[in-house]
């Protein structure tokens, strides 16, 4: 009677934890979808406009915003990075922004983790430029990720969900993500402070750091992928070759 008694409060428990977890699914899939349908509507100055006059309560709704960007793609941290200087001094935003990266990586990080190792591939195929990141998976997990973060072929947050699913060290990962993503920190909130001037030193610098950046994070991509074009063309040719050989 005790064992049938220990049974069914297992089952109960059971139960109510695939209930909970159920309830959360929603609550998550509801905020993605609200974010989803209002992502135009989601811009520097409305972000501005929302946030409270107390510099705490600001401060911890810039933060909330940056956990609720890691759930879209479509949502671009940029913005939040901006509204920051905006909002604050400009010490104040790059700590508020480093906080900020810190729970926007780490979010998606542990989703990636929970699910496994299957996700990375269901990412690959989805997104085909996440083989760069399986190319690259090998050796110290801190160097792959603050070169996958410098580069920023991906949204961030497929990087992070593919870098949690893949089993990375999450310490190293956390402190390459933040090392990596430190110049939008910088910069953005810079930008957001002198829009109003844009011919001051300090938004052309900050513009122009951004700009390249993306040009370099391109460049090597194509030089990546002409690699593995090259690489697959010669093993096509050679698995020809071999073919004739046979039948020869």
């Amino acid at each position: 009677m005790l064992f049938k008694t220990t049974d069914n409060s297992n089952g109960n428990s059971t139960a109510v934890h695939n209930i909970l977890r159920i309830i959360a699914a929603c609550a998550w899939l509801a905020v993605i979808v609200f974010l989803f349908v209002n992502r135009d509507k989601f811009t520097v100055d409305s972000v501005v406009r929302y946030t409270p006059s107390n510099r705490f309560l600001a401060a911890a709704v810039i933060i909330i915003l940056f956990a609720l960007k890691s759930l879209s793609i479509v949502i671009y941290c940029g913005i939040l990075y901006a509204a920051s200087g905006i909002l604050f001094d400009i010490p104040t935003a790059i700590i508020i922004n480093i906080i900020g990266t810190a729970v926007m990586v780490s979010i998606p990080y542990f989703i990636g983790r929970k699910s496994g190792r299957e996700l990375t591939e269901k990412i690959v195929r989805k997104y085909p430029k996440a083989a760069f990141i399986a190319d690259f998976r090998v050796g110290n997990d801190f160097l792959v990720t603050l070169f996958v973060r410098l580069i920023g072929i991906l949204p961030c947050d497929i990087v992070s969900l593919y870098f949690g699913a893949r089993g990375t060290n999450y310490p190293k990962y956390l402190t390459a993500c933040i090392i990596g993503m430190l110049l939008p920190a910088v910069t953005m909130p810079i930008i957001g402070t002198n829009i109003s001037n844009i011919r001051s030193p300090q938004f052309i610098i900050s513009v122009l750091l951004n700009a390249l950046t993306m040009i370099v994070s391109s460049v090597i991509y194509l030089i990546y992928r002409n690699k593995k074009e090259k690489i697959k063309e010669r093993n096509s040719n050679e698995k020809r070759t071999d073919q004739h050989s046979c039948d020869a």
